[in-house]
């Protein structure tokens, strides 16, 4: 996994923050997902839940970043 913030490097920020944290987000059935954010995408999925916080960034799946697990593009692409 990418010590990288996807949701920055898919939106083109400039991440502040030089420490990540390790989130798991909840697929269909009995799939998880880790993904590592920074602190401020931390504290946004914390305060939004899983569900609004993809719906707020789904449209950042149509951005071509290859650095980008996967799995987390599936997770965005279920609320596009």
């Amino acid at each position: 996994m990418s010590q990288k913030c996807p949701i920055c490097l898919l939106g083109g920020h400039e991440e502040q923050q030089s420490r990540y944290y390790s989130n798991i987000i909840y697929l269909s059935g009995q799939r998880t997902q880790p993904l590592t954010l920074c602190y401020s995408h931390d504290i946004e999925l914390f305060k939004l839940g899983q569900k609004q916080f993809a719906l707020k960034y789904k449209d950042l799946v149509k951005k071509p970043v290859k650095s980008i697990d996967s799995g987390v593009l599936d997770y965005l692409k279920k609320y596009a």
